[in-house]
């Protein structure tokens, strides 16, 4: 079964103490004894967020699909939509008042410079 994709959950420094440069084999090994489903999580967190190690390191079941990390990333997004500024809704034919996550603001004021 596929853990859930919860990166909030691990702190950066948790991760690389597993699956960094630097790590500890023998913290990984009581954590895979101890708790499987908290390691299996924990690596998919160093895959996708910590870019520890490569997808091809994860098990076939832990790997997540495109869809899946869009969906997270949008979830994580949500939050974050800003209103598009008039100027440049006008410019790129954005309806006034659309509201984007901040990158994408971002991204269209890089553009338009």
């Amino acid at each position: 079964m596929k853990p859930p994709y919860e990166p909030e959950q691990f702190s950066e420094e948790q991760v690389k103490s597993i699956f960094g440069p630097a790590s500890n084999s023998g913290l990984a090994h009581q954590l895979i004894r101890r708790d499987p489903a908290k390691y299996a999580a924990m690596k998919q967190v160093a895959c996708y967020r910590d870019n520890l190690i490569p997808e091809s390191a994860l098990p076939l079941d832990s790997r997540l699909t495109k869809q899946e990390l869009e969906e997270h990333h949008e979830r994580q997004t949500a939050g974050d939509l800003i209103p598009v500024p008039l100027d440049l809704a006008a410019q790129f034919g954005i309806a006034p008042g659309t509201r984007l996550p901040k990158s994408k603001v971002r991204a269209l004021q890089g553009k338009a410079e």
